[in-house]
């Protein structure tokens, strides 16, 4: 079961121009829409499996990813470098030469905390109980993780489809809290609600 990440619209840190060779935010595509410096990126994603925690964490220094998917075109892809080398001095003069090694670093206990979120999961009744029952269906059930202010809680969506009057909705059945500090998780609805909105 793979965890989904959705990331707060409030973890936005405002682009800071630096003197680089390749010049400011202001330089950068998408700048004037959005306080969030992005990298483009194409072919097979690397880390794939990491791809929701990397997210979180490049959220939080203000950076965000752009999938242009598996093949463009030369001329794009020269594009891409020369954007993306623009996005690398701005990330550089704000957070060192060595911001990659940094976020890298984060991503990887990003991607543990989520592990141990979703194991603290799968071990709850109700979860338990479900994935049964939609085993059973062959339906997909999957967790929607969204971290709090406090980087080790996290609120979690165990959701699914479901068929409704002949149409497939996605469906949330249960919602957690979870607090990885002392490892508890807080069952506080048990409402199904429709989040069709998710997956536009």
């Amino acid at each position: 079961m793979k965890a989904i990440i959705l990331t707060s619209t409030g973890l936005l840190l405002l682009a800071l121009a630096c003197k680089k060779p390749y010049g400011s935010a202001k330089n950068v595509r998408g700048d004037n829409q959005s306080p969030k410096l992005e990298i483009e990126i194409y072919g097979k994603p690397a880390g794939e499996e990491k791809i929701y925690a990397r997210s979180i964490v490049a959220a939080k220094w203000g950076l965000q990813y752009k999938y242009l998917g598996c093949v463009i075109s030369p001329l794009k892809a020269f594009s891409v470098d020369h954007h993306n080398k623009k996005v690398g001095a701005i990330m550089a003069g704000k957070f060192g030469e060595n911001w990659k090694t940094k976020l890298d670093s984060l991503v990887d206990k990003e991607y543990m905390a989520q592990n141990r979120v979703e194991a603290l999961l799968n071990k709850q009744k109700q979860t338990i109980a479900k994935r049964k029952q939609m085993g059973a269906d062959s339906v997909f059930m999957e967790y929607y993780l969204l971290p709090q202010r406090d980087s080790l809680v996290y609120q979690a969506y165990v959701n699914g489809w479901q068929e409704i009057k002949g149409k497939n909705h996605f469906l949330c059945y249960y919602k957690y809290m979870v607090d990885l500090k002392n490892s508890t998780v807080k069952l506080y609805s048990t409402s199904v609600t429709n989040v069709d909105y998710l997956i536009k």
